[in-house]
C-alpha cells in the first residue's frame, strides 16, 4: 500500500509538470511567432508560415502515434509487467520507423508537386522537413512511452525542447542576419528533440536492464 500510494504521489507530481510544460510550449510559441512577425519580411514569414503549417499536419499523425503508444503501454506495463511493455516499445518502434520512410518516400516523390502548388521553387524548403518525419516519430513514440510508464518528466522534456529549441536557433539566426533561413530553425529544432529523447530512451533501458 505504501509502494501504491508513493506510485501515485511521483505520477501526480510528474502529472503536473506534464501539464506546465505544455502551458510553457504555448507561450514560448507565441514567442516565436511574435517576435520572428516582427523581424522577418513578409515573403520570409510566409515561407517561415508554411513550413510550420506543414509540420503541424504531420504532427496530427504524431499526436495519434503518441496517443496510441501511452495507452498500449500503460496497460501491459499494469498487466503484464515491465518486460512486456518495454517489448512493446521496440516492437512499436520497428514498426512506426518503417512507417516512417515510406511517408518520407512520399513526402519526397510529392516535393514537386507542393512547389507547384505553394509557388516556391526552392526545395529545399520542403526537403528541409524530410528528415524531421523520422525524427518526429521516434520522439512521438517514446513520449507515448515515457507517458504510460508514469515518467511524466520525461515527456515533458521532450515537449520543452522541441519548443525551446526552436525560438533560440530562431533568435541565432537572427543574430546572424540569416533571416532568410530562420524556417530551418524547425527541422533543427526536432533533431534536437529527437537527440533528447534519444539519451532519455537509454538512460530509462539502461535502469530496467
Amino acid at each position: 500500500m505504501a509502494d501504491l500510494r508513493k506510485l501515485l504521489h511521483n505520477s501526480f507530481s510528474s502529472g503536473g509538470i506534464l501539464v506546465a510544460s505544455l502551458m510553457l510550449t504555448n507561450f514560448l510559441n507565441f514567442l516565436f511567432n511574435a517576435i520572428l512577425g516582427r523581424e522577418l519580411t513578409l515573403e520570409q514569414f510566409s515561407i517561415l508560415t508554411l513550413v510550420n503549417t506543414l509540420w503541424f499536419i504531420l504532427t496530427v499523425f504524431f499526436t495519434s502515434l503518441s496517443s496510441t503508444v501511452n495507452n498500449r503501454t500503460a496497460y501491459l506495463l499494469a498487466k503484464r509487467g515491465e518486460n512486456v511493455a518495454i517489448g512493446f516499445e521496440k516492437f512499436f518502434l520497428s514498426r512506426g520507423l518503417k512507417i516512417g520512410l515510406a511517408l518520407l518516400c512520399i513526402w519526397l516523390v510529392s516535393i514537386p508537386v507542393m512547389s507547384v502548388i505553394f509557388h516556391i521553387d526552392n526545395y529545399f524548403i520542403f526537403l528541409s522537413i524530410a528528415p524531421a518525419i523520422i525524427f518526429g516519430i521516434y520522439a512521438a513514440i517514446h513520449r507515448g512511452f515515457f507517458s504510460g510508464i508514469f515518467s511524466f518528466t520525461k515527456a515533458a522534456i521532450i515537449i520543452i525542447s522541441e519548443s525551446l529549441s526552436k525560438l533560440l536557433f530562431a533568435l541565432l539566426f537572427l543574430a546572424l542576419g540569416l533571416n532568410e533561413f530562420v524556417y530551418f530553425s524547425i527541422p533543427l529544432a526536432i533533431f534536437i528533440t529527437f537527440l533528447v529523447t534519444y539519451f532519455l530512451i537509454k538512460k530509462v533501458l539502461a535502469h530496467f536492464y
